[in-house]
């Protein structure tokens, strides 16, 4: 029987409305579903940026690491050059 009762209320006419009011939260879901998504969005698009600087921080340490290695091969080629003159 339970069934078939589903089946009645399926069927029925709606009055304008109970039409509108469904309508109405309807909208009122969805525009809660768009703040949430508005909102995560946004929080993406933060971390988005602390991102981006970060990568460029990080670039700017690579960049320093090269320079840093470079000044180290210069040192310790001038080490091994004042090494062999204290040597002779």
């Amino acid at each position: 029987m339970k069934d078939q009762e589903v089946l009645i209320k399926l069927k029925r006419k709606y009055s304008k409305d109970e039409y509108v009011a469904s309508l109405l939260k309807e909208i009122s879901e969805l525009k809660i579903t768009n703040g949430k998504l508005d909102s995560e969005v946004a929080h993406l698009e933060s971390e988005n940026i602390k991102l981006k600087e970060q990568a460029k921080q990080a670039k700017g340490y690579k960049n320093n690491l090269s320079q840093l290695s470079e000044q180290y091969k210069a040192l310790k080629a001038d080490y091994r050059q004042l090494k062999e003159l204290t040597n002779q």
